[in-house]
């Protein structure tokens, strides 16, 4: 079982409908949520306001964008796959973006390694599911694709997802993924160029992945003590204690609390 909210995982990592043989792990989107986007807000009351209700107005555009930015994603990744894609399925306005991929694909040398695959942490229970691994011109990646604008917290997520993959035990773990980067890699649903995002180029060196890293564990802690009373996380908290208490201690001492 996994979505938004969360996944069932096994002693493996895999995902699982048994409860009786899964774990329940918070997803990391749903850490996530704690690095608010309220400017949405406010652009989308400029964007499609005034009208009766703007609000459901900027709703159907995210359902309309999301759901080509998901068409967009299964092509690429069947296509990263060699998988054949039949020509027929492609509808007129994904054909934009696709010949964007193309170009850029034909501009470098890319080697995928993983695809959709679930990562987790079993010390954190927290799981999520990266989009890519490959290399880049010889450099591994993981990486993470967005038809949409590009925002921060994408490379929070990344830093989060990196950490769980070299969390993962030798048999599985990827070899040279602890000095992979992190990179977003924005396909605009318009045709325009395909752009590369590395941590370094989108924050202009000032932030490392570490950073990143420290920001997904101050969200994971905002988010625990939000739901220490909420049921259905109750076991997922009281494993997390021998974790959160020491931060908590370390928070307060830094400012002074």
């Amino acid at each position: 079982m996994a979505n938004y909210n969360c996944y069932l995982l096994d002693k493996n990592g895999e995902v699982t409908t048994d409860l009786k043989k899964g774990d329940l792990y918070v997803s990391v989107s749903t850490i996530l949520k704690g690095e608010g986007k309220d400017f949405l807000v406010g652009w989308a009351l400029k964007t499609f306001g005034p009208q009766e209700d703007p609000m459901r107005a900027y709703k159907n555009y995210m359902d309309s964008v999301s759901d080509l930015g998901s068409r967009i994603h299964a092509y690429v990744e069947k296509d990263l796959k060699g998988e054949t894609i039949d020509a027929n399925s492609i509808r007129e306005d994904e054909l934009p973006a696709i010949s964007s991929f193309h170009t850029w694909k034909n501009e470098h040398d890319i080697k995928l390694i993983a695809s959709e695959r679930i990562v987790s942490s079993p010390r954190y229970r927290i799981a999520g599911t990266v989009d890519l691994v490959c290399r880049i011109d010889g450099k591994l990646f993981v990486a993470d694709w967005k038809t949409g604008g590009v925002y921060a917290s994408a490379f929070t997520q990344m830093a989060a997802y990196k950490s769980f993959l070299e969390e993962e035990p030798a048999s599985r773990r990827i070899k040279g993924i602890k000095d992979a980067d992190i990179m977003v890699l924005q396909l605009p649903r318009n045709g325009d160029p395909l752009s590369m995002h590395t941590i370094d180029s989108y924050h202009k060196g000032r932030v490392k992945i570490e950073d990143e890293l420290g920001v997904f564990h101050s969200l994971r802690y905002i988010w625990a003590q939000r739901n220490m009373k909420v049921k259905k996380w109750e076991p997922l908290i009281k494993n997390m204690q021998d974790v959160l208490s020491p931060l908590n201690e370390r928070f307060k001492k830094a400012f002074k609390l």
